[in-house]
């Protein structure tokens, strides 16, 4: 990773600015503190740099599976690369729209093109060339059951091949059947039921083992689930990719040789819809635990998702109630990454799953603030509040002295953040006015979210607010809460016009911030500090 980025990116501040980023979205290392647009104009100005040397294509294939940071990224990047010569191809089904209605024509220098069924004609024309020689009847009668969709068309043929009644031979297609017999089935779902009906057993047996596993697997993966060698396996496997069920994509650095695909989702999903629920079971928590034993953070999702599965096929008892508990570290796992990548939309939907997972109250108003974090992160406000008022209803409900002072913490950021210091103030001042000590992270917490509130006041009980927490937090060890603090502490005293001092402080804090990472937080400190000089001059 770091000779590509060496290779294109040629200023070596640029390459330490980019290379932690591309290392955490990769899973090499932890992702960098910072803001998903701090994420997003790396990963752009890496592409841009590639981009100087000629013009580059990018290509997204099936974006209708993607999450919606990986989509907003995308769209970002077209629309602040309009000065690169980057042409950016997204291909995806219609799915993709009830999600982003507006995906393809929103964008400068964009064109969106919807594909519409083929003409009789035309479909008709892709069959003759895909079958040369073939009876014109049987070509007749793919068309009219197809509907115009060339997938429905292949998966016919695919079928008929599959049951010997259409065969190759010297360059051409014979069809064998009786042509007065021949029924083809009225939906897609039907015909790739009829498709796999037709396989052996083992064959059937191996589909729906990685339809367990997902969209793609590798051999390792599946031999985890069923137990036994890959020599068998792997001949089973050829034999669907053989019969275009399955294909591989090739990685000559992959030390499992590839993956594993389905060529269609839909023939994912039909082998998956004929599992009983005992087997999915069964099978989802073996592949939880060959995926857990990795202890990859990249993969904390995916064990979090076949525990998930489990716990659904799983009937009402202690072993559904064990489930749910091993889904909820995995789901908690996944929603941090998510979020520190920048998917937040995607952590909030986790942080959903964990909260209807949950049957501890505690925990679960615990899920509503981190759900509260990832909604304000998306500028969701109101729902934000919303999660942060429902898990401090619940806090008081339950005389707990820290969870309403986290919950209180948590309601103040977000008004604090969106510009509505006014309304933060009474929600933290009366939590912040109780406490006596502050030698813990929750009471530091809140004595540096007072002294937020109270400096966005011209309350200059701010900075007094900062000396009392400095030395507790100090001594935890709370690096970024001290610099945010002494930002904080700095802009009180300028508005004070105790301007040298607040010049001092800004331009420390700002420095140490940058020597540690903390970029958001330098970025504040120069920000404050750019106000104080243009003010004073």
């Amino acid at each position: 990773m770091r000779t590509c980025v060496a290779e294109f990116v040629e200023s070596e501040e640029d390459r330490r600015w980019i290379e932690p980023r591309l290392e955490g979205l990769l899973g090499l290392a932890e992702m960098p503190p910072g803001r998903r647009d701090e994420l997003f104009s790396a990963l752009r100005s890496f592409f841009q740099h590639i981009a100087r040397r000629g013009t580059t294509v990018l290509v997204f294939e099936d974006l209708h599976w993607a999450d919606s940071g990986l989509v907003d990224f995308v769209g970002e990047l077209v629309e602040r690369s309009t000065r690169s010569p980057l042409l950016i191809i997204t291909l995806a089904r219609p799915d993709l729209l009830d999600r982003f209605p507006t995906w393809g024509s929103h964008h400068r220098h964009s064109i969106g093109i919807r594909l519409s069924p083929l003409s009789e004609t035309d479909m008709g024309d892709m069959l003759a060339e895909y079958l040369p020689g073939v009876d014109q009847a049987v070509v007749a009668r793919i068309v009219e059951r197809s509907a115009g969709f060339p997938l429905y068309a292949v998966e016919m043929v695919r079928m008929l091949v599959a049951a010997d009644d259409l065969e190759e031979n010297e360059g051409g297609w014979e069809y064998h059947g009786d042509l007065d017999s021949l029924a083809l089935p009225e939906s897609l779902q039907a015909v790739i039921g009829a498709r796999l009906d037709r396989l052996d057993p083992a064959q059937r047996s191996v589909l729906q083992d990685g339809a367990v596993l997902g969209q793609s697997f590798t051999v390792a993966a599946m031999q985890a689930i069923r137990g036994e060698e890959s020599g068998d396996l792997e001949m089973l496997l050829r034999g669907l990719n053989q019969l275009e069920i399955l294909d591989i994509e090739e990685d000559p650095r992959s030390p499992e040789r590839g993956h594993h695909r389905f060529v269609q989702s839909l023939i994912h999903d039909v082998a998956y819809g004929r599992l009983s629920r005992d087997d999915r079971r069964e099978k989802h928590l073996a592949a939880a635990a060959y995926f857990a034993q990795d202890e990859d953070p990249g993969l904390a999702g995916v064990v979090a998702g076949h525990y998930m599965s489990a716990y659904n096929a799983t009937p009402e008892g202690p072993e559904r109630d064990d489930l749910a508990s091993r889904a909820l570290g995995g789901l908690t796992e996944a929603a941090a990454r998510a979020a520190a990548l920048g998917s937040h939309s995607r952590a909030e939907n986790l942080y959903g799953q964990a909260i209807s997972l949950s049957i501890d109250d505690d925990q679960r108003a615990g899920f509503w603030l981190q759900a509260a974090r990832a909604a304000e992160a998306q500028s969701e406000v109101e729902r934000a509040i919303a999660y942060a008022v429902q898990a401090r209803a619940h806090f008081d409900a339950a005389g707990s002295v820290d969870g309403v002072r986290r919950a209180a913490t948590v309601h103040s950021w977000i008004l604090n953040g969106n510009f509505r210091s006014d309304e933060a103030l009474p929600v933290i001042k009366p939590v912040y006015d109780q406490l006596e000590t502050f030698d813990d992270e929750v009471s530091i917490a809140v004595a540096a979210e007072a002294a937020r509130s109270l400096a966005l006041n011209f309350d200059p009980e701010a900075a007094t607010a900062v000396e009392r927490l400095l030395p507790g937090a100090a001594a935890l060890g709370l690096d970024e809460i001290v610099l945010e603090s002494l930002v904080t502490q700095g802009t009180s005293l300028a508005a004070s016009q105790r301007l040298t001092e607040a010049k001092t402080i800004l331009v420390g804090a700002a420095q140490v911030a940058e020597e540690l990472g903390l970029l958001r937080t330098a970025g504040r400190a120069y920000n404050n500090l750019g106000a104080i000089l243009y003010v004073d001059n």
